[in-house]
């Protein structure tokens, strides 16, 4: 059975990033669209959130309305909480890093593995900076000093 985490490890040996600037290009088109039966352009537009929604679509319905606001979200998820428990591939991790005191998840990626000593990997769209292309990638997390919350997905 196909899951979750193989299709974000399949968008990243696509060599899913930003092409041509920040917050564009087709990759990002493509998941910022993924609820529209027709292409509309969205560009420049942050696209954690839809990259994640985008993931679970591939797998079958989602159980709420597309958005691609993190904050929308992590309203929006079946089961969400502000303390990390028991993470699993698939779920949801909302990070903060707003600079003005604003307390909302800014960022979306999921778990994509837990290794034997504890550590966190998440893969995530718009992982980075213009620089890098911001692509899907794998990182493990160290310092979860800004998460905000996390959340299970449960396709439909």
């Amino acid at each position: 059975m196909i899951t979750v985490v193989d299709i974000a490890d399949s968008e990243i040996k696509a060599g899913a990033r930003e092409i041509g600037g920040n917050n564009q290009g087709p990759f990002v088109e493509k998941y910022l669209n993924a609820n529209h039966p027709e292409r509309i352009t969205h560009q420049g537009e942050p696209w954690c959130a839809a990259f994640y929604l985008w993931c679970w679509l591939q797998i079958g319905p989602i159980p709420f309305p597309f958005t691609r606001s993190s904050h929308i979200l992590y309203e929006r998820m079946p089961w969400s909480s502000r303390v990390l428990t028991n993470p699993q591939p698939g779920d949801a991790l909302f990070w903060n890093y707003h600079k003005d005191g604003n307390d909302s998840p800014s960022h979306v990626n999921m778990v994509h593995h837990v290794d034997e000593n504890g550590v966190i990997y998440t893969v995530g769209g718009n992982e980075g900076d213009e620089e890098s292309g911001a692509p899907v990638k794998i990182k493990p997390r160290h310092d979860l000093s800004k998460l905000w919350g996390m959340a299970k997905m449960q396709a439909m």
